[in-house]
């Protein structure tokens, strides 16, 4: 047991960024005491499944307030397995998923950490920026301006698009 334990507090120091294997005590918890968060969390699971050898069940993750995201990383783990989906794709998918937004301050847990993510958060910003062009273009004339657009700090132009444009 005591292998195992040692073995686990130093796996858990890359995942949670911490500087010692000191900062990782068995009493402690990972979510109140070390700051984990979810995506920790489907990397703890990918960690123990492949350095102890055992297959954590989606019944088997825990479940409750700190975790809840957790169990629903694992089920789209499992979806993504059914797909034929599987090893490190999975973890870069869900992290795909959580970091779309970029930053804390729009939601995201995590800032995309490769570039696949990175690409994916700038189109997820083109899409919602093109989408509230487009609505405030279906709301004002053409050859006109519309509206401040407050998200995009200005206001747009909506083009005549005609041949003979003047």
């Amino acid at each position: 047991m005591e292998n195992i334990e040692q073995k686990l507090r130093e796996e858990l120091v890359p995942i949670l960024g911490l500087d010692s294997v000191d900062e990782v005590q068995p009493d402690m918890a990972l979510v109140a005491d070390i700051g984990a968060e979810s995506i920790d969390f489907v990397e703890i699971m990918y960690m123990i499944e492949n350095t102890f050898g055992v297959k954590i069940k989606i019944s088997e993750l825990p479940r409750g307030e700190d975790v809840a995201e957790t169990a629903e990383a694992g089920e789209q783990r499992l979806a993504a397995e059914r797909a034929g989906v599987t090893g490190e794709y999975v973890l870069l998918m869900q992290h795909m998923i959580i970091s779309h937004h970029g930053d804390a301050e729009f939601g995201s847990p995590k800032p995309p950490m490769f570039p696949e993510a990175e690409a994916l958060h700038w189109i997820d910003i083109m899409d919602a920026r093109m989408n509230t062009m487009k609505t405030a273009m279906d709301k004002t004339p053409e050859g006109a301006f519309s509206e401040k657009i407050y998200s995009l700090e200005r206001r747009v132009y909506h083009p005549r698009y005609t041949d003979d444009a003047e």
